[in-house]
């Protein structure tokens, strides 16, 4: 039996990249098919969005297996700002610097230590 394969690695490849890149839920996303197996690498925001993606590519025409390598990232989007804009009404000498705190149990200055002198 002679069975034709529904379309080239490279197709399945592209059509694959191209749907998850549609999005901005996965960073450095790398799509690579060998033989009708799709190999996916990259991070994604939550669970729900990395088992999106496997639960897609098996849909795919010509996908016969995933190996699914898409992990989530760890990485913490924010910024301190909001919280250091806080700290200047309730400790005018701060001046919009944070304090170093120490939670060190055997440094003797532990605890909160002014940043300002003046």
């Amino acid at each position: 039996m002679n069975i034709e394969p529904v379309a080239s690695d490279e197709v399945i490849a592209e059509g694959i990249d191209c749907i998850l890149g549609a999005n901005d839920w996965y960073d450095a996303t790398t799509v690579t098919v060998y033989e009708d197996v799709a190999f996916l690498d990259g991070l994604a925001e939550t669970e729900t969005q990395r088992m999106w993606a496997l639960d897609l590519s098996g849909k795919i025409n010509g996908v016969v297996a995933v190996v699914h390598r898409i992990e989530v990232s760890t990485k913490v989007n924010g910024s301190f700002d909001p919280a250091l804009a806080r700290m200047t009404p309730t400790f005018p000498g701060c001046n919009g610097r944070a304090a170093a705190v120490s939670f060190g149990r055997d440094d003797p200055h532990a605890g909160l230590v002014r940043t300002d002198t003046s």
